[in-house]
């Protein structure tokens, strides 16, 4: 079938569509009872190959604040094209993309999935942008870059961020929060940055397996880096929030947080929080299945005068030799550093002890570099607590040179084994 409840389409290159306004609110919603098939959507948009070729909100001339809405339960962005910006939808208001009822049901790209791509123009200026609501279970890929200057917000069943995301406004934040997993399948670094030197920035959180069942872990193939500018910086899971665990759900991604390619995070005075915990199943031989953990590349966390906490279990249950360390220090170094003052600066947690591999550490530093952790500031402690399995004769490994440094404040290493 061939139909849409709600369809913008420009028939030329030279010709073009624009809903705009200066003040006014926009909605554009849609809705189709039949939705099976490609061409069957609540809302297509049908654009040609030229920038702007469809407008919503700013007409490219006069300032527009009011909000956009975009609503419907299927949305279809007809033509993948070879230009970039062919569907503008900018304002200084906000803009929400969202379902009509608790989920998206279609997210389509001519015949394949929508990933927000450079046919999509949201400028800079959006006073904020949600994708999806609270309920949606429908996958969200980002496929370009974005830019807002309020707080961004997307809500998935599996979220793919491909492309960076960036927010300039005081305390504007950045919330990815899946019901599944957060990965990324592209093949550069993923920069998430708020605020600048000069402006402070809001929270970076990344909360999977967000409505606590089935899992849903975090995995970055290529890099990750967050610059938060004096916002926290979390990465966890288990409710919305990421107060909880990042849970691996399957054999080949058990791993609860895994980032590869190097993991550098700047928080310039927020609060730094990575929970993860590995699929409780079997892996197999030389499988990862640690809850926190990154290998390959150099790997940074600086919280300036925040705190810094890593929390990692591993739950495997094979009895060969497997990756079930609670937390994973490796790669090509790893250095954390936090200016914070108080008893708690760095806190370390690596819980093996329901895993039955031979490798499971509780906190295992893996590496061709330096593991570098200092609290910098005059008082500022360091905790680290590993408890490893009851098959690994080792309870905690530092393979190759470690330092550990505190200014004036306590340190407490505490390593115990099941074994």
């Amino acid at each position: 079938g061939d139909s849409s409840g709600f369809q913008i389409q420009t028939g030329s290159t030279t010709g073009a569509i624009a809903i705009t306004s200066q003040t006014g609110n926009i909605t554009l919603a849609g809705s189709n009872d039949q939705e099976a098939t490609t061409y069957e959507n609540a809302i297509r948009l049908v654009a040609q190959n030229a920038a702007n070729n469809i407008r919503i909100g700013y007409d490219g001339t006069n300032a527009y604040s009011g909000n956009i809405i975009i609503e419907g339960d299927s949305l279809q962005q007809r033509n993948i094209l070879a230009g970039s910006g062919s569907i503008a939808v900018q304002s200084t208001g906000t803009l929400t993309i969202r379902s009509a009822g608790s989920a998206f049901t279609q997210l389509r790209a001519d015949s394949g999935d929508l990933t927000f791509d450079d046919d999509w123009n949201f400028g800079a200026t959006l006073g904020e942008l949600t994708i999806g609501k609270s309920t949606n279970t429908h996958s969200v890929t980002i496929g370009n870059a974005i830019t807002a200057a309020g707080p961004i917000t997307i809500y998935g069943g599996d979220i793919t961020t491909n492309a960076n995301i960036t927010t300039t406004a005081a305390s504007a934040g950045i919330s990815l929060i899946a019901s599944g997993d957060i990965t990324e399948t592209g093949s550069s670094t993923i920069i998430l940055t708020t605020g600048s030197g000069s402006v402070t920035g809001g929270n970076v959180l990344l909360a999977a397996d967000s409505d606590g069942t089935s899992g849903g872990y975090i995995r970055y193939g290529d890099g990750l880096t967050i610059n938060s500018y004096g916002g926290n910086i979390t990465l966890g899971g288990g409710n919305a929030s990421g107060s909880g665990y990042a849970e691996g759900s399957a054999q080949a991604t058990a791993e609860g947080v895994r980032v590869e390619g190097g993991l550098t995070f700047n928080s310039n005075g927020g609060n730094i929080a990575l929970r993860g915990k590995a699929w409780v199943g079997t892996t197999g031989t030389s499988y990862g299945a640690w809850g926190v953990g990154w290998f390959t590349g150099a790997s940074s966390i600086n919280s300036g005068t925040g705190t810094i906490l890593i929390d990692g279990k591993s739950y495997d249950t094979f009895t060969g030799t497997s990756y079930a360390f609670g937390t994973l220090f490796g790669g090509a170094g790893t250095t954390i550093t936090s200016a914070n003052t108080t008893a708690s600066a760095i806190t370390i947690i690596g819980d093996a002890s329901n895993a039955a591999s031979i490798g499971a550490e509780g906190v295992a530093a893996w590496s061709s570099g330096n593991l570098e952790i200092t609290a910098t500031g005059s008082g500022g402690g360091i905790t680290i607590t590993s408890t490893g399995g009851a098959n690994d004769p080792q309870s905690i490994t530092f393979d190759d040179p470690a330092y550990i440094l505190a200014n004036g404040g306590d340190m407490s290493i505490t390593s115990s084994s099941t074994n």
